[in-house]
């Protein structure tokens, strides 16, 4: 792995029905994939597109760290899912590597669109790499 955001490539489960593919397009670009119970969720807000191949991008900023974007609207940035790595889940280490989740909008945001968003995208537990043991 040459980057950080490398890290990221690969799928993820949370263990509750939760899993999530991250492709790497090119450097700082990638698509995203999520399924809940095996499906692909239905965005409202976007025609009930799927949410198969959403575009993603890692800002890497050396104040503030890393950044991984989900783009979940249209219109980048109006409501992004935010993923989280981190080497070791610190409270379980022998579950190796983790990612956490948060959803963001802007700062004149629509409440509705947000409580769509959190209520379809935001994982409650960590993601953990699946591997083939897994």
């Amino acid at each position: 792995m040459d980057d950080w955001e490398d890290r990221y490539v690969g799928r993820w489960f949370d263990g509750n029905g939760t899993e999530i593919e991250i492709v790497k397009v090119c450097r700082h670009r990638f698509v995203v994939s999520y399924w809940r119970n095996g499906r692909a969720i239905s965005r409202p807000w976007m025609k009930n597109q799927p949410s198969i191949e959403m575009p993603a991008r890692y800002i890497d900023d050396p104040l503030s760290g890393g950044d991984f974007v989900v783009d979940l609207t249209e219109s980048q940035g109006d409501c992004s899912l935010h993923l989280y790595y981190e080497e070791c889940d610190y409270l379980s280490p022998e579950k190796g590597e983790i990612i956490s989740t948060t959803v963001s909008v802007p700062e004149r945001y629509d409440k509705a669109l947000l409580d769509q968003c959190c209520s379809l995208f935001l994982c409650q537990d960590h993601l953990h790499r699946l591997t083939k043991e897994s």
